[in-house]
């Protein structure tokens, strides 16, 4: 049974977790890197981290169901950041031109979340 020291715990933290959330979405677009940095090491790596088994490794992590739901809440993060602006669209490593591995894709052909391949859209409800 949860204490009350165990729920005020549990508030601090989500407390935490969306103002840090907040602070990363309203980065200006001069701090992207930090923006990009932040989405890569704390939202997604420690979350694999902090989920473990499965998650914890690249070769076993797509076989892990909430995979699904932690990816898109990544992208959720990322269309955030797109919907600021359209400068805020193209500032991901515009000069970046390599195919993804295995794919006839390239990186830049997926960061638009309303103009993907395959006339693919992708909408979240807040």
């Amino acid at each position: 049974m949860a204490t009350a020291e165990t729920y005020a715990w549990w508030i601090f933290e989500k407390a935490f977790f969306v103002w840090e959330l907040n602070r990363t979405i309203s980065l200006p677009l001069e701090d992207f890197f930090d923006f990009e940095r932040t989405v890569r090491n704390i939202y997604h790596a420690e979350i694999h981290n902090f989920i473990g088994g499965t998650m914890l490794y690249w070769w076993s992590a797509s076989n892990a169901p909430e995979m699904v739901l932690h990816h898109s809440f990544l992208d959720k993060l990322w269309l955030q950041w797109q919907k600021k602006g359209e400068e805020y669209k193209n500032v991901y490593f515009p000069s970046l031109r390599l195919k993804l591995p295995r794919s006839n894709y390239h990186g830049l052909e997926w960061l638009d979340s309303n103009n993907m391949p395959g006339q693919v859209k992708v909408l979240y409800q807040d």
